[in-house]
């Protein structure tokens, strides 16, 4: 009976996992420039079996834009962490933080250079409000 249990209790998890994992895939919008008229910072988050992945765009103030893959993604409770790098020495960590059902988060982001008297963590620090758009 105990057996039963526990597996019905680890099937349960899975498919809450999986189904947390389905709410994120699309595309995560930061606010829109009144420059631009795009958003500053889009995620976009994309599922290959059991794996999320995707890219992060950005736009400048001239539009032109910057795209990078998501790497090291992990997902766990409502938080979706994962890293970009431009190959250029700047390497950001990423969190983006939703509650279930949401179509509204926070997307949290931090340069990993190290900073001028030795710090562990480089001058740029984001927090920014994203919407969901399917």
């Amino acid at each position: 009976m105990k057996t039963c249990k526990l597996s019905i209790l680890i099937l349960a998890v899975i498919i809450s996992t999986a189904s947390a994992q389905e709410a994120l895939v699309g595309k995560w919008e930061t606010k829109t420039s009144t420059v631009t008229g795009k958003p500053g910072i889009t995620v976009a988050i994309s599922k290959r079996g059991d794996t999320l992945g995707g890219t992060v765009m950005f736009v400048n103030p001239d539009s032109t834009t910057l795209e990078l893959p998501i790497l090291n993604a992990s997902f766990t409770g409502n938080t979706f962490r994962f890293k970009t790098d431009d190959q250029k020495g700047t390497v950001f960590s990423w969190w983006l933080t939703v509650k279930k059902g949401a179509k509204s988060g926070t997307l949290n982001g931090s340069d990993q250079r190290p900073g001028k008297f030795g710090s562990s963590n480089g001058e740029a620090l984001i927090e920014e409000r994203v919407n969901k758009r399917d």
